[in-house]
């Protein structure tokens, strides 16, 4: 720290208190507990009633980097108002090591201890809860949303976020993001199951939420035209936003959601800044709107609203074939879209369904004999001229009451699920389906 540092003060824990803070320079800080080192660097305005506080992205593909040096993402950005920045000391533990989400050890949770450094620096301070902004993206924007949900009544702001590091896959490494820290802790002594499960607190957003009974004041720039981002980390968020423990706080989570189609990257510099002197000025004014979208996003809305809305939409053909038959529909679930496909010849009669709502019921009258294909798939997306399959994982299947599919499957529009039966002239057919985006 000492190269990028005016200063580096190093102290143990229980000297903290005593701490006499220094304000209008940059100071290393280094903090010894429990054979661990924690080490922040703190940039405090004497004058300043507002407080930012910073995580660092994983390390990825950082292969020169050197680890015995703490990582400071952003240390040289002006935040125009005080700012402590904090490392993950878990790269210490082992190289293999290359995302950590300050898990820290089997029984020592780092950033549960970083949390509460954190609270006896902003006592000391003197700066309302109410006033301290936590921020990071991809990694650190998780570390960001973790210690917003434990140091209470603070504000976050997070980018490209992961939110669940139990479903995380590493693009660099191209294996579960959390698997070095199993195989390095545990290696075969438990089970993945097992241990996702004993560190779930540590790992998912929702279930620490869940068990503070508690949800941060959280801004979320949601970038959802990364596909990997949106499949393992946004679209189960979505699925999950109804577990939230909404009647224990008053809080919320706004949502800014963008298409940059830029891959894993974080928004600008300038527009990042913006963001933060705008979310600042809107808490002054209790402000409650429940989406915020930054005027360089706002053009990208309609197309990730289509976007997101398509990941979730299952599409249903029944066709009826025979002479002379055809279909009625005699019950629909509403908020359904239905057409008659075009593609058709006179020999066969039937309707398009498309629903995004997870589930879907409908009845259907069969006038004269034929055969009945009921077709499960996803919706048909083309990218210059060529199908791109949107997949959805269908999980439950029944006609008239009895279940046709023996397992959940994955499919998209050109693999779709097929039921075909023969059905007699005034038949109703009752079907039920289930299901979830991929």
């Amino acid at each position: 720290m000492k190269q990028i540092c005016d200063e580096v003060i190093e102290i143990n824990f229980q000297d903290l208190n005593d701490l006499k803070l220094k304000f209008n320079k940059k100071i290393g800080l280094m903090i010894h507990w429990d054979d661990v080192k924690y080490e922040f660097i703190l940039k405090l305005e004497k004058n300043s009633d507002e407080l930012m506080v910073v995580g660092s992205a994983a390390l990825g593909n950082k292969k020169n980097f050197d680890r015995s040096r703490p990582l400071f993402h952003r240390h040289t950005w002006n935040f125009k108002r005080s700012t402590i920045y904090y490392n993950d000391p878990t790269y210490y533990v082992d190289d293999v090591i290359k995302g950590a989400w300050c898990f820290g050890t089997k029984d020592n949770y780092y950033l549960e201890k970083i949390s509460i450094i954190l609270n006896i620096l902003i006592d000391k301070l003197n700066i309302n809860r109410n006033k301290v902004m936590f921020y990071g993206s991809s990694a650190g924007g998780f570390t960001s949303l973790m210690l917003a949900t434990l140091i209470k009544e603070t504000l976050c702001l997070i980018d490209i976020p992961q939110i669940y590091i139990n479903r995380f896959k590493s693009k660099v490494h191209h294996i579960d993001g959390w698997r070095p820290l199993k195989e390095y802790f545990y290696g075969d002594e438990i089970t993945d199951d097992e241990f996702l499960d004993m560190y779930k607190y540590r790992f998912n957003f929702v279930e620490l939420c869940k068990k503070e009974k508690y949800i941060p004041k959280a801004y979320m720039i949601l970038d959802c035209s990364v596909e990997l981002d949106f499949n393992t980390q946004y679209s189960p968020f979505f699925q999950e936003l109804n577990q939230l423990p909404f009647t224990e706080t008053s809080n919320w989570l706004k949502l800014i959601i963008t298409g940059r189609h830029q891959g894993h990257v974080s928004v600008s510099q300038n527009e990042t800044m913006k963001l933060i002197d705008d979310i600042f000025r809107n808490n002054s004014e209790d402000d409650n709107s429940g989406i915020i979208v930054s005027n360089s996003t706002q053009s990208n809305i309609g197309l990730v609203a289509a976007k997101l809305e398509k990941y979730n939409t299952a599409r249903f053909d029944i066709i009826i074939g025979g002479d002379d038959s055809y279909l009625e529909m005699v019950e629909i679930d509403d908020y359904v879209e239905m057409s008659k496909p075009h593609w058709l010849s006179d020999f066969y009669s039937g309707f398009i369904i498309t629903n995004k709502n997870n589930s879907i019921d409908f009845k259907i009258k069969c006038v004269g004999d034929g055969d009945l294909d009921i077709k499960l798939r996803g919706v048909d997306r083309k990218l210059n001229k060529q199908r791109v399959p949107i997949y959805i994982n269908f999980t439950k299947f029944l006609v008239n009451d009895e279940s046709v599919m023996d397992e959940e499957q994955i499919v998209f529009h050109n693999n779709p699920i097929i039921h075909s039966k023969k059905v007699k002239n005034g038949e109703i057919v009752k079907v039920h389906v289930e299901w979830l985006p991929f």
